[in-house]
């Protein structure tokens, strides 16, 4: 087994361990590795620029914080965002929570997602409400409504 630095320590991890594959149906880029898929939204400039050997550090491009509270209302429903759990994370820095990808998680495409509002409560416990005219873009230790 080949031993590979990994985020500043050694790890037996190969590349062949590693899978990256494009979701084309909900427009993202999933990198799973050590059990968790990490979801980078289709215009994350970011991640997208990133060499491939810098995957071996996809947890450095991690958020410094999380939403406790995140909804989706659209067309009448509301549906509960998970934006991580144990075996996925939405909370890399440079994603983008916007139309696209309200339609990839809603499971909907681009033309049917007409209006939504999405509501959460920041890390700071703070209500915070946009609409699709809004895109919130994650950074490294804040985000910003654009």
């Amino acid at each position: 087994m080949i031993a590979h630095k990994f985020c500043g320590r050694y790890n037996t991890k190969s590349f062949d361990e590693i899978i990256i594959r494009k979701n084309i149906s909900h427009m993202m880029l999933n990198i799973e590795y050590m059990n968790i898929e990490y979801c980078i939204t289709q215009n994350n400039h970011e991640m997208l620029s990133v060499k491939i050997n810098t995957v071996f550090c996809i947890e450095s491009f991690v958020t410094d914080y999380v939403f406790p509270v995140f909804f989706i209302i659209h067309d009448g429903q509301q549906y509960s965002v998970q934006l991580q759990s144990k075996s996925h994370t939405y909370y890399i820095v440079g994603n983008n929570i916007d139309k696209n990808f309200v339609a990839s998680y809603l499971g909907l495409n681009y033309n049917e997602i007409k209006h939504y509002t999405i509501n959460f409560v920041d890390n700071n416990l703070k209500s915070i409400t946009i609409t699709e005219h809004d895109t919130l873009v994650l950074y490294k230790t804040m985000y910003k409504i654009i």
